[in-house]
């Protein structure tokens, strides 16, 4: 279906800004459901934490790295199990795969 995300128990609906982990709806923030749908569309790539704040955080570039990380943190405990496709690669930053 168009404008839909799926992976394993995700998904997302990118028209109605609507998530579901297990089909249970979850209410994400704005950025936190931007950063999942970014991760999602960028499946296998390896993404570095100043990538992450250029692309979505552009309207706040004084923003640090931990910035990225407090956000992964608050997205991994949405997704619950399903965090487990999000990796940390050491001083480098995520893959989501």
């Amino acid at each position: 279906m168009l404008g839909i995300i799926e992976f394993d128990q995700i998904k997302m609906d990118l028209v109605n800004r609507r998530l579901w982990v297990r089909n249970k709806e979850k209410k994400p923030s704005p950025k936190l459901f931007n950063i999942l749908k970014f991760f999602l569309l960028n499946q296998g790539r390896v993404l570095t934490r100043n990538y992450l704040l250029d692309q979505l955080w552009e309207e706040s570039p004084k923003l640090s790295e931990k910035s990225v990380d407090v956000h992964i943190c608050w997205l991994r405990e949405i997704l619950e199990d399903q965090a487990k496709y999000l990796h940390t690669i050491k001083t480098y930053g995520y893959r989501f795969n």
